[in-house]
């Protein structure tokens, strides 16, 4: 009930026209209080249609002109110039709702050249913030200028942040489920439908923008801290106050942008290093062939410990790289396992030089082999951007339990005693040296003038691993008590009929590893054990030749590769073990 002196009134009004002229209504002093949303009638374009009620008390005693809004207003055709920042809204619909001091808005269009959705609320006098959310495509994003050739697919974007603002302060987060990325470090490659989102909070500066409070996870991965764009939207530094490119990493990052070149500054307690050694396929992890990033990075890390495959880990470990493209321009690492030194360095006209005092414990590191222990080891090789070539040399260390060697031993030449016990014992045999040369192309490996000598054993090997089609054909001589039977060879005249080649001997075992690399056969000829050294190379070329038919088998046998002959051929174990 109204009091005395007070009367209510109500205006209603259907309105329609030009969303510009109803924009230019709302800067009146009596209506800009109620307005949702300021903006500029010249950057405004469409039509509008709508309901506007109005109720107010006046008279002696209603006190100060209060009128209380009420509005349903449809758009359409709309454009918006710098809705959010600098993008814009085209063939936009928006539906405006007003009830005293609460506004809301739903609607549509396209931002960023790609259909968006838009809604913005706002209760009492706060400060209204809206939220806009697109999916972008490639295209969608080469045009914003946020293109990056690794990430392709859709990505999701979802802003929060005052509406019509030029230069807008507000949270951004970004989904990358459905979008694949590729040509990066492995923990970081990921396929479409694997969740990856990031977030962070948008804040203008003088001369560009800063991401505040940047997060990204997409499984073990994860980075933490800010980022500093310029005012063309070109990255210039990150600083990550945490980096996990794997579960196990506590590392700390500075990224720089110098004239192009992307400066990395790593340092940490930790980093997981297995998911960025080389694989066994000949590829880099996470690398895609098709395309190349011809940018240039420099890459310096520190960490107290890094580990790698089977256990192993590097203490005190550095390393230092400099790449661009596919071009290594520059590496240096070093480190130390156990007590044992490492340290390796790229020399002129990209010549590699690694040396480690323990051997055994690199390779396993590297996932390579996993049954040497100790050993002074030194590779030289030459890199290219596709190949590489060179010379492995590794001197004193022991060999245990290596189904390969038992087999030969036992199924070529047994070396026994009066007794019959055996006097080599196969679980540890000493080596004073290993040495091939060999060539990497791509997927395919191959070895020449491989020699494995010691006290007890000796063996020759030559042949090639193709990764890409999980095959291996390798050949050579097993010498058992290689220091007294190569003797034989180091005879002027006699010494090559006698003894064979230069590290074969007197008594000696043609041999043969044939079939998938995962799981390799090995076949003995047992006539090349009695025959002298001229004689056992024609034994070996006749009863031990390349399968031709992709069976990994020897052509020579009458029995599939399937049933090898009892004691003589059967499959093997030479993969790494895990």
């Amino acid at each position: 009930m109204l009091q005395p002196g007070v009367i209510a009134a109500q205006v209603n009004a259907r309105l329609s026209g030009g969303v510009d002229t109803l924009a230019r209504a709302l800067t009146e002093p009596g209506l800009k209080p109620h307005a949702a949303i300021q903006l500029d009638p010249s950057a405004l374009k469409g039509r509008f249609d709508g309901q506007l009620d109005v109720t107010f008390r006046f008279g002696d005693h209603a006190g100060p002109l209060r009128p209380v809004f009420k509005a349903e207003v449809n758009a359409t055709q709309l454009t918006i110039e710098k809705l959010f920042g600098k993008e814009k809204l085209e063939n936009g619909t928006l539906k405006v709702s007003v009830t005293g001091n609460e506004v809301s808005g739903r609607g549509g269009g396209r931002i960023f050249g790609a259909p968006a959705t838009i809604s913005f609320d706002r209760k009492g006098r706060s400060e209204i913030a809206g939220v806009i959310s697109a999916v972008l495509d490639d295209e969608a994003r080469r045009k914003m200028g946020w293109s990056l050739p690794q990430v392709q697919g859709p990505v999701g974007i979802k802003m929060t942040g005052p509406l019509g603002v030029a230069s807008p302060k507000g949270s951004i987060e970004i989904d990358l489920t459905k979008a694949t990325i590729a040509n990066v470090p492995a923990p970081l490659a990921k396929p479409p439908g694997r969740i990856a989102k990031a977030s962070f909070t948008l804040s203008p500066r003088g001369n560009g923008s800063s991401l505040q409070n940047f997060s990204y996870q997409s499984g073990p991965s994860s980075a933490r801290g800010a980022i500093e764009f310029d005012r063309n939207g070109q990255f210039i530094s990150a600083t990550l106050s945490s980096l996990k490119l794997s579960p196990g990493d506590d590392m700390r990052a500075e990224v720089r942008n110098a004239n192009g070149r992307l400066q990395v500054t790593a340092r940490g307690a930790t980093i997981d290093m297995r998911p960025h050694l080389p694989t066994k396929s000949g590829s880099s992890p996470g690398k895609n062939p098709r395309k190349e990033d011809a940018r240039g990075i420099d890459l310096d890390v520190e960490a107290k410990l890094a580990t790698g495959h089977n256990g192993q880990i590097i203490s005190n470990f550095k390393l230092k790289v400099s790449q661009t493209g596919a071009q290594l321009r520059s590496l240096e690492f070093s480190g130390n396992s156990g007590r044992a030194g490492l340290r390796g360095e790229m020399k002129s006209q990209h010549r590699l030089e690694v040396v480690s005092d323990d051997g055994g414990a690199l390779l396993s590191f590297m996932d390579i082999y996993r049954r040497m222990e100790g050993g002074r080891l030194r590779l030289i090789a030459d890199l290219s951007a596709t190949s590489a070539s060179g010379v492995l040399q590794v001197g004193n260390f022991i060999i245990r339990n290596e189904p390969a060697l038992r087999r030969l031993v036992l199924e070529g030449v047994v070396r026994r005693d009066a007794q019959g016990r055996e006097k080599l014992d196969l679980s540890s045999v000493e080596f004073s040296r290993l040495q091939f040369a060999f060539v990497r192309n791509q997927t395919r490996f191959h070895i020449r003038d491989g020699v494995i000598s010691g006290p007890a054993v000796g063996a020759t090997l030559a042949g090639t691993v193709d990764f890409s089609r999980n095959a291996v054909n390798m050949q050579g001589t097993f010498v058992p008590a290689y220091g007294l039977n190569n003797m034989f060879s180091n005879i002027p005249l006699f010494g090559p009929i006698l003894g064979g080649g230069k590290n074969e001997g007197l008594l000696a075992v043609n041999f043969r590893v044939t079939g998938a690399a995962s799981s390799p056969y090995l076949t003995i000829n047992p006539l090349s054990a009695i025959a002298p050294g001229f004689l056992r190379k024609i034994f070996g070329a006749a009863a031990i030749q390349p399968d031709t038919t992709g069976g990994g088998g020897a052509t020579g046998s009458t029995r599939p590769a399937e049933a090898p002959a009892p004691g003589r051929r059967g499959p093997i174990n030479l993969a790494p073990q895990r």
